[in-house]
């Protein structure tokens, strides 16, 4: 089966006035429950032999997902640099930690009778929570922001939304500010081939480093 990807319609942005590119107020729970799409991922994240047909989907409906900022308990920021799966973003710096909100997240919280389709929240918080914990190897049950799809809402202040580049154009992120205690600092797994050269900044250190960061990083770093 291929991948199928959660994709949020665009009039959820508009009736809260986030289309503009950049950082926006945004809202989870002023989402409608059921104006998303499973999209299948090799169409709607194409950026080959598809990739004007994949670039106008996104225009109705991109693909959203989380875009975790990992803070260490000295306030600096996990920083790295781009090597795995995203080939747009090769090579370019990063503070976000996040991934698809896939199929498997869709079937995890669905009702096994099928009396009603999933609610989008419980998906995104469903698929943000596995992809934490795989990326981190953390226990996303420590966080408070994880307590429960409520929580993770409130946690969530804003969207990005950027034109830039290819990448952006298919994507909305949802930044969240994550910030480790010690014990959480040490059960931390880093993949070296996901997390290349990553190091640890303070937001005056990121404004000042002279790194190329992709541009939902660059965003933030510019928001700081």
């Amino acid at each position: 089966m291929n991948e199928l990807v959660l994709a949020l319609h665009v009039s959820e942005l508009s009736k809260q006035d986030a289309l503009p590119e950049g950082l926006c107020d945004f809202d989870l729970t002023e989402v409608d429950p059921h104006a998303y799409a499973m999209l299948p991922r090799h169409i709607a994240d194409n950026k080959k032999d598809m990739l004007e047909q994949s670039l106008r989907l996104a225009r109705v409906f991109p693909q959203i997902l989380g875009y975790f900022q990992i803070v260490n308990p000295d306030g600096s920021i996990l920083t790295y640099q781009r090597k795995g799966k995203e080939k747009g973003l090769l090579g370019k710096w990063s503070i976000g930690v996040g991934g698809h909100v896939s199929h498997d997240d869709f079937l995890c919280v669905a009702d096994s009778n099928w009396e009603e389709l999933p609610a989008f929240l419980d998906i995104l918080f469903e698929g943000s929570k596995r992809e934490l914990e795989e990326e981190l190897g953390i226990n996303a049950d420590w966080l408070e922001q994880f307590n429960s799809p409520d929580d993770f809402a409130e946690a969530i202040k804003s969207i990005i939304h950027s034109w830039e580049d290819d990448t952006s154009k298919m994507h909305l992120g949802l930044p969240m500010r994550i910030e480790l205690s010690e014990h959480m600092l040490d059960s931390l797994n880093l993949e070296p081939a996901e997390f290349l050269n990553y190091q640890w900044l303070t937001p005056d250190e990121l404004k000042l480093s002279g790194l190329e960061f992709e541009t939902w990083s660059t965003i933030l770093i510019d928001n700081m």
